[in-house]
């Protein structure tokens, strides 16, 4: 059973790279059928990160059934190149705040509070931190929704340094996504695939 395939290239020139693609899709619809499982192009996705290669795979291909994005979304991340917003960060990081302030109107202690943070507003949050991070404005808001989970009614000046004092730092969602960076970085340069 074959649920995903992707496939990345890196071209000279926005040509070179289209015409790849087209070659490795025409490749592989001969090639996957062979192995048995069957092909939606209906649910394919192609993705580039320059507006000029989409508007060129448009004319090479018009009658193409898939999509052709700018972006992607897979398993919850955005598949994205620089400078484009994420699909799927902003809707994590309000439910997440959400469940901080529910979490923060249980008439318990500090340190459970910041167990009940830890499993169930930042593991929402941070999936799919290593390939689509958040931004700062977004790492902020979290901060400042568990600091005013943990302490309900008392105001820090800073929302940081509140959250490192209840919990040495692993409620803190930009520490928690840099580890989960450098940790597939780590994972990358192993395994050679950098």
């Amino acid at each position: 059973y074959v649920d995903d395939l992707t496939f990345h290239t890196i071209q000279d020139t926005v040509a070179q790279a289209v015409v790849y693609i087209d070659e490795w899709l025409a490749h592989m619809s001969e090639a996957v059928p062979q192995m048995g499982p069957d092909l939606s192009v209906k649910k394919e996705q192609i993705c580039f990160n320059k507006i000029a290669a989409k508007r060129l795979w448009m004319k090479i291909r018009p009658d193409y059934k898939g999509k052709v994005e700018t972006q992607a979304k897979q398993l919850g991340c955005t598949l994205r190149g620089p400078n484009k917003s994420s699909l799927t960060t902003v809707p994590k990081v309000a439910e997440a705040c959400k469940r901080a302030k529910r979490i923060g109107a249980l008439p318990t202690g500090v340190v459970l509070k910041g167990n009940m943070l830890k499993m169930a507003s930042l593991a929402c949050c941070m999936h799919g931190t290593a390939s689509d991070p958040l931004t700062q404005q977004q790492i902020k808001d979290l901060r400042t929704a568990f600091s005013r989970a943990l302490w309900q009614n008392k105001f820090m000046a800073s929302d940081f340094t509140a959250i490192l004092i209840a919990s040495e730092g692993a409620l803190d969602p930009g520490i928690t996504m840099t580890k989960k960076i450098v940790g597939n970085w780590r994972r990358q340069l192993a395994s050679g695939n950098l």
